[in-house]
């Protein structure tokens, strides 16, 4: 099946409206949809991605072909939050986007797309994509510490466990409370 992106394209309310076609080898029409792209999404996935955001045309593949992945799309490789770096998560999400382009067999860089607009009227500011790109990388080092502060081993020895439950469920035990307490009282001497 065949995609295209119509003209009549319009911002509305800060979102790009994209009318697109699809048009089975025939060339008979199959559907009509209509993208809704928040006008900043550029920005966005240039920040998420580490995109140059002069590269308007990889930042174009990718939200078009976003608004048309299927769920079995969206489950291959890692994403922006569950990789382990930016570069994974970029390869293995322009590798989705690919996939969806060759699906739908869509350009966004031809001369006279009426994808220019949205090209060349949305917001891509060097320094808001630079805020943008550290808040991402607060919340994937945010993330990154959550899993690793709930994350139990696997296999753990029984002695292991008994100390880590008791530690975590019962707290330090009388005789640690005292050395505690005796290490506290007793004056710091500096040796000769």
């Amino acid at each position: 099946m065949r995609m295209d992106i119509e003209d009549g394209i319009r911002n509305e309310g800060g979102a790009w409206h994209i009318p697109v076609t699809f048009t089975d080898d025939t060339g008979q029409v199959v559907r009509r949809e209509l993208d809704v792209i928040p006008e900043d999404t550029l920005e966005w996935r240039a920040a998420e991605y580490g995109i140059d955001p002069a590269d308007t045309a990889t930042l174009m593949d990718i939200v078009i072909a976003e608004a048309h992945m299927t769920p079995e799309d969206w489950e291959q490789g890692t994403h922006l939050h569950s990789a382990p770096d930016i570069d994974t998560a970029r390869a293995d999400h322009l590798a989705r986007c690919a996939r969806v382009k060759l699906r739908h067999r869509f350009s966004t860089r031809k001369k006279t797309s009426p994808l220019n607009a949205v090209r060349d009227l949305s917001p891509l500011d060097h320094e808001v994509v630079g805020i943008k790109a550290e808040h991402v990388h607060r919340q994937r080092k945010q993330l990154a510490a959550t899993a690793a502060r709930t994350a139990k081993p696997v296999r753990e020895s029984r002695p292991d466990r008994v100390a880590r439950l008791r530690a975590e469920l019962l707290g330090p035990s009388e005789k640690q409370q005292q050395d505690a307490r005796w290490r506290r009282a007793r004056p710091h001497r500096e040796e000769d």
